[in-house]
């Protein structure tokens, strides 16, 4: 009506006022009559079970409820924060389980245990003389930190103060100690895991750890490696907890703990530049140089009094500690009897075997690194990992870099420091691979979902598989070690030894030869020379095929780890001894591989 009495009067008429929004009003109108208009099958609803009594007319307060299906039930209770935990404790338990079956075996005295392995011998000795003598002192021994040592000594002191300790219990306290650090570095995988990929991140980054058979052969011998691998993965806990943002409470107890793995067996010096990487994220971004110096200087001075702490007699003996740990080097680069082969990529291998992270959980690890390394050049930097990520691949990326240029002597045990890194990185891959397929199946057919769950059960089978089958085949080998022909025949040999022999015979034997403890006249040898014969004058000599059996191939001289002429004098000396043209030695007798020589007449001057 105003418009028409605008134009009776001669008035231009008024233009329609629009709304501003009257375009997106009319756009979004058409994209709701678009999506009502276009059919679709509508979502499956979910398949419950019904109560029957409601059929029956029952008086129950649940009749007629619909109870969820057992498959809703099962998720519901993974959806649990308690769950992820809960199966760490598991894989913990299980790892402590396994290893249990096998501690006592081969631990009737350290002799025995060194049938086996020379090093739990060594390291017994150690203990008993820390125990008796009531010292710190490792006996002069270096090659290693002395914190284990000290440790076992620690355990056993109640059971030495109440009456003193037997060679079986000492094996089976120090066994104990490094079982505690398999144990401790499961639960440490799991929170390692957890912060950087959740708790089913961590969940299955302890699965991986737990089942690594490395880790299972290492947590029943007693050797320094699982609880220095415990507090090395301790210490990158409290470092990614600095990076991401923690106080420096975290930046002190990292330092802490890399001191520790450092006094335990040297690898803690590793975790050094990756605290001050961390704190970095923390200080170095915002450009406060003045405090990263000071926590860097703090750093150093809190690694440095650790180690002073539990090694004094290090600092006492240090051109011993450098000689030794320079010998241990060179152990590990060219190998311990001969000269290691192949390359530095062979280290992959190594690392993606059964015994270690597995082949899955170390190709998760690096496709993982590739997508961060994308994502983050992507975005900027904006939208890649977290700095606790960093933190992680940083340690891992550090160590490997090591293996694969100073260390040629490709065994598990030099790798284990790596594994709970590896197995957090390949959990952070799993966990965001398996978010972005659930993401992507939501909203469709329940199959989706029911698909994704599948490839998730898939994977977890196969990175543990590999790992159970390496600690299948430990668990196998040391439950029927004392039973092998070879380590039988050794045992009747140490008895023939006993009954024939005095207790104050001198003897020379090839380590893995069993000399019973009565004789505390001896001296083992990795090869036999003519020079520690006349040096030690012995009055019985026991040849292993071990040891022995090194030296029957000229070919093999040249990639001796002491060269062929060493190898060659070595050589030389068994051969003169199985000829009887050694020092008067003739055969006594001979068990199996074992064979001991006696002197054939008191008065013989038979030239070497």
């Amino acid at each position: 009506m105003l418009e028409e009495r605008r134009q009776r009067k001669g008035q231009a008429p008024s233009l329609p006022v629009i709304p501003a929004n009257a375009g997106t009003e009319r756009s979004a109108n058409r994209k709701v009559r678009h999506v009502r208009e276009t059919p679709h099958r509508p979502r499956r609803a979910p398949v419950t079970l019904v109560d029957v009594s409601a059929s029956t007319g029952s008086s129950s307060p649940t009749a007629g409820a619909v109870r969820p299906s057992p498959a809703g039930r099962i998720a519901a209770a993974l959806r649990s924060p308690a769950v992820p935990p809960a199966m760490a404790l598991l894989a913990a338990a299980g790892f402590m389980g396994t290893a249990l079956a096998t501690v006592a075996s081969g631990s009737a005295n350290l002799e025995i245990a060194g049938l086996f392995s020379s090093d739990e011998e060594l390291s017994g000795h150690i203990v008993l003389h820390m125990l008796r003598a009531g010292t710190l002192s490792p006996s002069h021994f270096f090659s290693y930190g002395a914190l284990y040592h000290e440790l076992c000594a620690l355990a056993l002191l109640p059971w030495q103060l109440l009456g003193g300790v037997s060679e079986r219990e000492v094996v089976l306290g120090m066994r104990a100690v490094a079982l505690a650090g398999g144990v401790a570095t499961v639960l440490l995988a799991y929170l390692l895991g957890a912060r950087i990929a959740g708790r089913w991140g961590g969940a299955l980054a302890a699965a991986v750890v737990a089942t690594g058979g490395e880790l299972a052969k290492w947590g029943v011998t007693a050797h320094p490696d699982t609880v220095q691998v415990a507090l090395l993965a301790a210490g990158l806990y409290a470092a990614v907890r600095r990076a991401e943002g923690g106080d420096r409470r975290w930046l002190i107890a990292s330092a802490l703990l890399a001191g520790l793995a450092f006094s335990t067996k040297y690898a803690g010096v590793f975790l050094l530049p990756i605290i001050v990487a961390a704190d970095f994220f923390v200080v170095g971004r915002s450009r406060r140089w003045r405090e990263l110096a000071l926590d860097t200087a703090a750093v150093g001075a809190v690694f440095a009094v650790v180690f002073v702490v539990t090694n004094p007699y290090a600092l006492v003996e240090w051109r011993r500690l450098l000689t030794q740990v320079r010998e241990e080097s060179d152990l590990a680069q060219a190998g311990h009897v001969f000269r290691a082969g192949g390359g530095a990529l062979d280290w992959l291998r190594v690392v993606g075997g059964g015994g270690l992270a597995g082949p899955l959980t170390a190709l998760l690890a690096g496709a993982g690194l590739v997508a961060a390394l994308w994502t983050a050049r992507r975005g900027k930097g904006r939208n890649g990992p977290p700095a606790g990520y960093w933190t992680v691949t940083g340690f891992a990326a550090l160590y490997l870099g090591y293996l694969m240029v100073d260390t040629n002597f490709r065994v598990g045990r030099y790798a284990l420091p790596l594994v709970p890194a590896l197995a957090a990185l390949g959990a952070w891959t799993a966990v965001r691979g398996a978010r972005w397929l659930w993401r992507e199946a939501d909203g469709r057919a329940v199959v989706g979902r029911a698909a994704v769950a599948a490839v998730g059960l898939l994977a977890l089978a196969l990175a543990v598989l590999p790992g159970a089958l390496a600690t299948a085949d430990v668990v196998r080998l040391r439950d029927g070690r004392m039973d092998e022909p070879a380590v039988r025949a050794t045992l009747e040999a140490g008895a023939w030894l006993e009954a024939h022999a005095e207790p104050a015979a001198r003897v020379l034997y090839d380590q893995y030869s069993y000399v019973p403890p009565r004789f505390t006249h001896r001296l083992a040898t990795f090869g036999l020379t003519r020079a520690q014969v006349e040096a030690f004058r012995p009055d019985i000599i026991v040849t292993d095929e071990a040891i022995r059996g090194r030296f029957r191939d000229p070919a093999a001289a040249s990639s001796y780890v002491d060269g062929p002429q060493a190898y060659g004098e070595r050589a030389l000396a068994y051969r003169l001894l199985e000829q009887g043209e050694l020092s008067c030695f003739v055969v006594a007798a001979r068990f199996g591989p074992v064979t001991i020589y006696a002197r054939e007449l008191p008065g013989c001057v038979r030239a070497s």
